[in-house]
């Protein structure tokens, strides 16, 4: 049985939209100790709120965005455009005497202009079909977190409660442990589909999950019995069992237990069509044969470019191989970054990808805060009228 929350206990909402805007999630590198980062993770995942944005913020300035170098195109194509220059440097230089090799590059220009439209068409195709995966991959992990919000505004807001409009004793323990297993399906969820939490699907993990009271013993040894990957959907039948348990005892726990019910397995069917279409996205993301295209693309291209471009440009050829390097380049990798939102294959430095933690977090958050600030219910007159003696009185009706 819960205890009656004071108000000093009750969700204190900080002025902040964040606890720490410089919060930097980290990966299992920036440690030496492998349990280390498991206590990261682990606490991490027990937060309640967020600690930083689910994608990275910005300023829509000039000069904010200008001084940006850390987790932008810039930081993943300075090394191979620097390249590209120096390869265009070096041919100016074996050029400049040479009349003859102008014009034989001056041939090889023809073909870089159409080299260059079927390269731009089917660069922009990609990133713009990488930017409509990414989008749906946050969509849905949008709706995760709404569905799973519903599930405990309705538990929290339907539970039965006494004269003073506090929810009875039986009614908390159900809507508590709802909102643990709200918690707990968010973090098995988001460990099944992205690398970084995988540690929290190995024994030490649910030990940690379970010291955190996130789990008890006797669950954690039935999850430990299930495939890693498939211990999330355990908690479909945990959420709505305990539920069900709640509308159909001799003393429902629920006002209306037969529509509140009904609405409470749609949301739950709702739930799992947005993890299910997350973990789709993810595993058919693109065909390689169409990546290795794209890449054989952009590459033959930027190769020829100083070769095709000393013939009419000269030394301008230089800085203009580097900025056709830099944006070319970082079409292509801007495109593989979308097309990764998790961070599984850890390409780019910093890529600024789906917080994953803040995701967690702010599920945390929901999983409380309407048993918290709905605990009690004003019984004014219009409340009364509202609530109805009827229903507290009689849970069924």
């Amino acid at each position: 049985v819960v205890s009656h929350p004071s108000p000093d206990n009750l969700v204190k909402h900080q002025t902040a939209r964040y606890h720490s805007r410089t919060a930097v999630t980290k990966s299992i590198v920036d440690f030496k100790d492998e349990d280390l980062y498991l206590e990261y993770i682990l606490d991490a995942v027990n937060t309640n709120g967020p600690t930083q944005p689910v994608i990275r913020q910005w300023k829509p300035n000039r000069r904010s965005i200008w001084a940006r170098f850390c987790g932008t195109i810039l930081q993943t194509t300075l090394v191979p455009a620097t390249a590209i220059a120096l390869l265009s440097f070096g041919v100016c230089i074996i050029a400049k005497d040479q009349p003859e090799f102008f014009t034989a590059m001056d041939r090889l220009d023809k073909m870089w202009h159409m080299h260059f439209n079927v390269c731009t068409f089917f660069l922009a195709f990609f990133v713009n079909t990488a930017k409509s995966a990414y989008d749906s991959v946050l969509s849905n992990a949008r709706l995760i977190q709404g569905r799973l919000s519903d599930l405990n505004l309705l538990a929290s807001s339907n539970a039965c409660r006494d004269e003073n409009g506090v929810i009875l004793p039986e009614a908390q323990e159900i809507v508590v442990t709802l909102g643990r297993y709200t918690r707990l399906f968010s973090i098995l969820f988001y460990s099944s589909i992205c690398r970084r939490y995988k540690c929290l699907t190995e024994w030490k993990g649910l030990q940690g999950l379970e010291q955190r009271g996130l789990v008890t013993s006797a669950e954690r040894e039935i999850l430990q019995q299930l495939p890693p990957s498939d211990r999330y959907n355990a908690i479909y039948t945990w959420i709505v069992s305990i539920f069900t348990d709640g509308c159909e005892g001799q003393k429902p726990c629920f006002r209306m237990p037969s529509e509140i019910h009904r609405l409470f397995v749609s949301k739950v069917s709702d739930l799992r069509g947005g993890c299910g279409t997350i973990g789709d996205i993810l595993d058919a993301r693109c065909q390689v044969s169409y990546v290795h295209l794209i890449q054989l693309l952009v590459d033959s291209f930027i190769f020829i470019t100083p070769f095709a471009a000393v013939a009419e440009m000269r030394w301008f050829s230089v800085p203009c191989c580097f900025l056709l390097a830099v944006f070319f380049f970082g079409l292509l990798d801007l495109s593989k970054i979308m097309y990764d939102p998790m961070d599984n294959d850890e390409f780019g430095k910093e890529s600024d990808n789906i917080q994953i933690d803040t995701l967690i977090q702010e599920s945390n958050y929901g999983s409380h805060k309407f048993f918290k600030t709905g605990f009690n219910i004003p019984l004014s007159e219009a409340g009364c009228r509202l609530l109805g003696e009827s229903h507290i009185s009689d849970p069924k009706r």
